[in-house]
This record gives structure tokens, sequence and C-alpha cells, in this order.
């Protein structure tokens, strides 16, 4: 089972008060939209596709050679410390990312803090934290 977020209105959005500084998504990213897609967005930019190009832009730093239209696991770990901000999964209410997400795992200080895995349909979180995430549009789709 997956989230299928269709790249206009659909997103996930983590709880505020999450304190994070690593994070694991293991998900299919389209790319075909031609546009900025967030892939994790909050106040600051976090991490996106850039328009029209297979990159990832991550706070400021271009990183090219990233492939969509297949499944991949991304790993995004913070260099300036951990942060703590209101989080959108696969968009930000505006520039939403097309795709499928299987699983996301929010780390801090090496510790699981959040756990969504799609399998379960739902935004529990399964570390035992109770930081249930909220999905905003998406359907739940078996492969």
């Amino acid at each position: 089972m997956y989230l299928a977020i269709n790249g206009s209105t659909d997103y996930l959005k983590a709880p505020t008060s999450i304190n994070y500084d690593k994070w694991v998504i293991d998900c299919y990213i389209d790319g075909t939209l031609p546009r900025h897609q967030y892939i994790i967005g909050s106040n600051n930019i976090i991490l996106r596709i850039n328009a029209n190009t297979t990159s990832l832009f991550d706070n400021q730093i271009n990183q090219t050679g990233f492939t969509t239209g297949a499944r991949t696991t991304i790993t995004l770990t913070a260099t300036g410390g951990a942060e703590n901000s209101n989080v959108g999964i696969f968009g930000d209410g505006t520039n939403s990312t097309k795709g499928k997400i299987y699983s996301i795992k929010i780390y801090h200080g090496g510790v699981l803090k959040t756990y969504y895995n799609m399998n379960t349909g739902t935004l529990v979180d399964q570390s035992g934290n109770g930081n249930n995430g909220t999905l905003v549009g998406g359907t739940w789709m078996t492969e």
C-alpha cells in the first residue's frame, strides 16, 4: 500500500512539535510537472525538485543526478543542527509533488521520533511517540 499524491493540492503535514535532524523517505517521484515541486517544505525550503530538471535543491545547494520516475529512498540530514518547524511533506499547500509515498521516518539525535508506514492506511505515528500526521487530500492505493 502507498499514498498517491496528485501534484496539485495533496500533501502531508507533520506536527510542529517534532525536533528533527534526519529524514528518510521511501517514495516514487513522478517528476513531470513543469514547476518546482516540494518534497519537504517549511518556512525555509528544505528539499525540492527544480522546475524542468532532474536535480534536487537543498537549501540553496543544487544537487544534480536525481532520478525521477522510479522508486527511491531519499535521506536528508541537517548540517546546521536540529530543526523544529511546520513541515509539509510532498508539498506545502502550493507546490505539491506528484508521486507515491511508501514510508517516512524522522529522526533526532539518532532516535526515531516519527514513522509513517503507508501500509497501515493512516498517518498514525508507528514509532509510538504520538506524532500523528495530517493528510490533505491524497489517495490510499495498493500495488
